[in-house]
């Protein structure tokens, strides 16, 4: 993400929301995956992500009390570059919600809310692109083509007509893995933009 061209309070700020919205992201998507696993398993696996979004929730709590720290001025670059990317990602994740609102309540009949977790899993995938483009995160791209790939295998094994869980599994697992990379790689984020400017983590 350009960082570079925001001021550092809005910068970590925004990392930090958007961690918090990864370990939510996380949670539901083993949630789902969950669906299609034995008890044992399905334990293991939403024991371990669970720990995992505490700690990255935690770690975007530690980001916004340092961001508190940082001046908040902006110059006339930073604020132009700030409020187009702001924008661009307001019409992207607006035109997401349209289009799972559109699927998911109008175009699926009550017989097929089975292909509801696979077009809100693509939709996510294919969110990556843009946010990839508008925020210069390579990363994203290659969350964006592995959510969509197991997105698509998903779908292909419920059109085999078997039962969903298989497809839950694949397609929940997926997604929660891309979540928790996307979120890694915020903390990370966080954590250079802090660390450069000498301010230690609370």
């Amino acid at each position: 993400m350009s960082y570079n061209k925001m001021t550092p309070r809005r910068a970590i700020r925004i990392t930090a929301t958007t961690m918090l919205m990864m370990a939510l992201f996380t949670v539901f998507w083993t949630q789902v995956a969950s669906l299609g696993m034995d008890d044992a398993t399905s334990r293991l696996v939403v024991w371990i992500f669970f720990v995992y979004s505490g700690l990255l929730t935690i770690c975007a709590a530690c980001s916004f009390s340092a961001s508190s720290r940082f001046s908040s001025t902006d110059t006339t670059t930073d604020y132009a570059a700030y409020r187009g990317q702001g924008i661009l990602y307001g019409i992207v994740i607006t035109c997401e919600l349209l289009l799972l609102f559109a699927v998911t309540t109008v175009l699926l009949s009550p017989e097929q809310w089975n292909g509801a977790i696979p077009v809100i899993a693509l939709a996510t995938g294919l969110h990556f692109y843009p946010v990839a483009w508008a925020f210069r995160r390579n990363t994203a791209y290659y969350l964006a083509a592995w959510t969509c790939f197991v997105t698509l295998t998903g779908m292909y094994i419920l059109a085999g007509g078997e039962t969903p869980g298989r497809a839950y599994m694949l397609i929940g697992a997926g997604a929660a893995l891309a979540t928790a990379v996307c979120g890694i790689d915020m903390m990370c984020a966080c954590y250079v933009m802090i660390r450069k400017n000498g301010i230690t983590i609370p």
